[in-house]
């Protein structure tokens, strides 16, 4: 019995998916599925026959490389320094960043809250009152008060 091995594009191919599965960064693992399924399409048009090419296995991993690059576009975004138009939101900020919030997802959270603004005096809640919503107190002091009725 005789052990065959396959081209060299084709093992090039097989070593960058080998490494993708290695690798625990997200944008790492995309790029090296990026550079695998090249390599297959360059192995099935160039060299798998003098008289032909593998259609399928160059589209397939043509649509692959497409996926790829779009989730490494949305990545990148998702990691852009981002700046708060107010700056009492960077203080906020920090207490969502030390449980692992990312700056686009508050973001995302401020575009869909709205800022509250109390004078001394005003009540925010009272008693028996129930709300859905989530609350920060961003700057100044808030007296907590229970009072029977």
């Amino acid at each position: 019995m005789e052990i065959l091995v396959s081209h060299w594009a084709l093992q090039v191919a097989y070593s960058f998916l080998f490494l993708s599965y290695l690798t625990p960064e997200v944008i790492s693992l995309r790029i090296l599925l990026i550079l695998g399924a090249s390599w297959f399409v360059v192995w099935a048009a160039a060299f798998v026959s003098p008289d032909g090419i593998v259609l399928d296995t160059i589209i397939w991993n043509s649509a692959y490389v497409i996926i790829n690059m779009y989730h490494i576009t949305r990545l990148l975004y998702k990691r852009r320094p981002i700046k708060f138009n107010d700056p009492c939101y960077e203080d906020a900020y920090e207490l969502f960043e030390s449980v692992g919030v990312s700056r686009y997802d508050f973001q995302t959270l401020l575009a869909v809250s709205s800022k509250r603004i109390l004078n001394p005096g005003d009540v925010y809640i009272s008693r028996g009152s129930q709300t859905q919503s989530l609350s920060l107190l961003v700057s100044g002091r808030l007296d907590v008060s229970t009072t029977s009725s």
